[in-house]
């Protein structure tokens, strides 16, 4: 074993003093990198609903929803082309994939007032999502040679192909009432109405910028840490609501019918605020260079 060590490090003490005398060959012009690492995420807010309305007895009923979301930070892959026009500047090509859920969580809530009375209650669900991001890059890329490691940036505009879904709860209420000769019986509830935002592709336009250090093993192969941001705009993504039929939440209703007119009242009021989404991500990575000449 001792012996075994000592062998390991008298190799890497002969390529620290061959790259220190020699650094790299003349025609050392591109190379490829392959890396993967650990995606922060910005995508995150709340998309909120709220109504008031009038039943026929009762008034200035309100109902809410907040639906709050958040990308989840995960595991991401990229690889990239590089092609130097001089020993220190040049071109970079590459691109990175960062796959993410992104759950949400929805409070809501409703309130009444009968004969000055207060009736209130809240509920929570949870719901899934997925967020997913293939940044495409071309980046102008300077590096500053210092023998066994090297210290590059890179920078530049980037395309995003996008896809995103997500699924919640929401609440619609209802009411039903009959007469009896003078007397006026009314009951209301709310529905946990399913939402949904079906898988949703988009390309967006955004930029990134990078700070890499390389470990050079040998003028062919070295070993690298980089940090890069990759920032891209936020797309609005309008929820749809799932008909069927729906238990109230208060158990008056049951197997009660949330149909098309239902669905056309909130679309036309715009009443359910979009889910934001902000693609953007921040990529700490690791990997390997493979270096090459003309």
């Amino acid at each position: 074993m001792k012996k075994a060590l000592g062998i390991a490090a008298a190799l890497v003490l002969l390529n620290s003093a061959a790259i220190a005398q020699f650094g790299y060959r003349a025609d050392d012009r591109f190379s490829f990198s392959f890396y993967g690492g650990f995606g922060l995420s910005r995508a995150e807010g709340v998309s909120s609903y709220a109504d008031t309305w009038d039943a026929y007895v009762h008034k200035n009923i309100s109902e809410y929803a907040d639906i709050a979301y958040q990308a989840e930070d995960g595991i991401a892959f990229g690889g990239a082309f590089t092609l130097l026009f001089d020993r220190n500047i040049g071109l970079e090509f590459g691109g990175a994939l960062f796959g993410r859920t992104m759950p949400t969580e929805i409070v809501s809530g409703w309130e009444v007032f009968a004969d000055s009375t207060r009736y209130a209650d809240t509920y929570a669900f949870s719901g899934g999502g997925r967020l997913s991001s293939v940044p495409l890059f071309l980046n102008f890329v300077v590096r500053y040679p210092s023998g066994i490691m090297d210290l590059h940036l890179s920078a530049g505009p980037a395309l995003f192909l996008n896809t995103a879904k997500a699924d919640a709860t929401g609440i619609y209420g209802d009411s039903y009432w009959y007469q009896v000769l003078w007397i006026i019986y009314e009951w209301i509830d709310f529905l946990p109405v399913a939402m949904e935002i079906p898988s949703t592709s988009w390309i967006g336009v955004g930029g990134n910028f990078g700070l890499g250090i390389d470990l050079n093993f040998s003028p062919m192969f070295a070993f690298f840490l980089e940090a890069r941001a990759f920032l891209c705009g936020s797309k609005n993504l309008e929820w749809e609501y799932i008909t069927g039929h729906y238990d109230g939440l208060r158990g008056i209703f049951s197997d009660w019918e949330f149909g098309q007119s239902q669905v056309d009242y909130l679309i036309e009021n715009s009443l359910t605020s979009p889910l934001k989404i902000n693609p953007s991500f921040f990529f700490v990575s690791a990997g390997i260079k493979l270096r090459f000449g003309l």
